[in-house]
């Protein structure tokens, strides 16, 4: 199984590509031989609900595959101070500190927990949220200017790839096609 989210029509700092970089990986993964779930521009609740009941559809032993593309900063997790990975959903006016990560963004390790929760055989995680910071100015993200989205350890039945390394800041490509990330998925 499969969840696909590309969200571009964020309020503020739009990008172009990822509703079409999501399709392209929708195909590309309906191509492989799994049941593929497609949404775009999810706000909070939206992208929660839409984790929740993908994780209900994996049954123990399946292989999962995910992928985001869209904004996605790094910030502190307040309760254990490590730095972590999130996605921002389409509706993110609420966040204006650090403190507002936990409750308006989706926590990437979420997605994976959530995942592997149910026990699949595999989870293949594609993040194409390297882009820069959107939320330039708030204070203790990290993400501005040069730097991207931390380093994730990940399982050992799981792959988790990034569309470029941690710390850089990936590009999201050409206006009329796809991020080079997922020019290199597909060839």
């Amino acid at each position: 199984v499969a969840l696909v989210i590309g969200n571009s029509a964020y309020d503020e700092n739009p990008l172009t590509n990822p509703t079409r970089d999501a399709s392209a990986v929708a195909d590309l993964f309906g191509c492989l031989g799994y049941d593929v779930t497609k949404l775009t521009d999810l706000n909070g609740q939206r992208f929660r609900d839409a984790v929740s009941t993908f994780a209900e559809k994996i049954q123990k032993g399946d292989w999962v595959a995910f992928y985001y593309s869209g904004h996605g900063v790094q910030g502190q997790d307040l309760q254990t101070r490590q730095d972590v990975n999130y996605f921002l959903p389409i509706d993110n006016e609420e966040i204006v500190s650090e403190a507002d990560l936990a409750s308006f963004a989706i926590r990437m390790n979420w997605v994976r927990e959530s995942v592997f929760e149910r026990q699949p055989a595999f989870g293949l995680f594609l993040i194409d949220a390297c882009r820069s910071n959107p939320m330039v100015g708030l204070p203790g993200t990290k993400g501005t200017g040069t730097k991207g989205l931390g380093r994730v350890v990940p399982l050992l039945e799981e792959i988790v790839q990034f569309a470029t390394q941690p710390g850089d800041v990936a590009e999201e490509g050409d206006s009329n096609g796809n991020s080079p990330y997922v020019v290199a998925l597909r060839s």
